[in-house]
């Protein structure tokens, strides 16, 4: 029995040291998650932004209601679009898009419009 003294503290600072690994694991599992949803989060909420401005560009487009460097903006519940029309020919438009999500982060794309065949002819991210 007098060779046990020593036993106990180094086999707790082991147990306290086995304890902190797996709190610093599965912390770093939890912030690289949460780091994750937010992004996927902010991803979708852009493309579903990209697709409401490309829809709104394009029945300005089919209702021919379009002057040469007009500029649209609307603010929705989780950021801002905005569009412009700039003619290249008399039947081709180009139309910038750009969204901006409420944390920040942004979308820039542009795309060519052919009034005569009603079609997009060219896309630009």
């Amino acid at each position: 029995m007098s060779r046990q003294a020593g036993f106990i503290l180094p086999s707790t600072i082991i147990v306290i040291f086995l304890c902190l690994l797996i709190f610093g694991a599965v912390g770093t599992t939890y912030v690289t998650e949460k780091n994750f949803l937010t992004e996927t989060e902010q991803y979708y909420i852009l493309d579903n932004m990209k697709t409401i401005a490309i829809v709104e560009s394009l029945k300005i487009l089919d209702d021919n209601n379009i002057d040469n460097n007009k500029y649209v903006a609307e603010q929705v519940n989780n950021g801002e679009y905005s569009f412009k029309f700039i003619k290249k020919t008399p039947n081709i438009y180009e139309v910038q898009l750009h969204c901006k999500t409420s944390k920040g982060r942004e979308y820039t794309a542009s795309y060519q419009y052919n009034l005569e065949q009603n079609k997009m002819i060219g896309w630009s991210e």
